[in-house]
């Protein structure tokens, strides 16, 4: 159990469930989030595994929000259903086990860009309140975004500071 509660850190149980697919002869394997659950007290161990009430495998692991990723909060809870995302791993048993969880889309598109396996969730309220909170506590994260040049820019910039030339230039006279 930790000694002090930390604001931004938040241990969530996963609880997986088995989804088996069918396509005429094909079957595949799948797991799905089947719930999120807050953490009891005493608050048991990151990445503890048990089995829950239905059987299923479910794993405790701490939900931490970062301040540099604030925009990414934003971005998730302002979407029509925010969601949590769950990076997992196979075991020997062709099991997925949950390694990591984030509220923020980015890394969930960085782990899916890895060719990794991610189950996304529907945030509970209680989580969106909390990351509201948090993006309060720390203010909103701008993200200034420099306006990108193009190489047309580039030369009609320095077209634009020569002087212009004088009437016997153009026509070439010498006097």
């Amino acid at each position: 159990m930790r000694e002090q509660k930390q604001n931004n850190v938040r241990l969530l149980g996963i609880e997986l469930s088995p989804l088996e697919l069918r396509s005429g002869r094909w079957v595949l394997h799948e797991w799905q989030i089947d719930n999120l659950w807050p953490a009891p007290d005493p608050e048991p161990e990151e990445g503890h595994q048990e089995l829950s009430k239905d059987g299923n495998p479910l794993t405790w692991l701490p939900l931490e929000l970062h301040r540099d990723e604030r925009s990414a909060y934003r971005f998730n809870l302002n979407s029509v259903v925010p969601h949590i995302f769950v990076l997992c791993d196979d075991t020997e048993d062709d099991e997925w086990l949950p390694m990591q969880i984030t509220a923020c889309q980015d890394l969930a598109a960085s782990w899916l860009d890895g060719e990794q396996k991610v189950l996304e969730y529907p945030m509970p309220e209680a989580l969106q309140c909390w990351i509201e909170a948090f993006i309060t506590e720390h203010g909103e994260l701008i993200e200034v975004k420099k306006k990108k040049r193009y190489a047309g820019d580039k030369a009609d910039k320095r077209t634009a500071n020569r002087e212009k030339p004088s009437a016997s230039e153009k026509t070439g006279d010498p006097l």
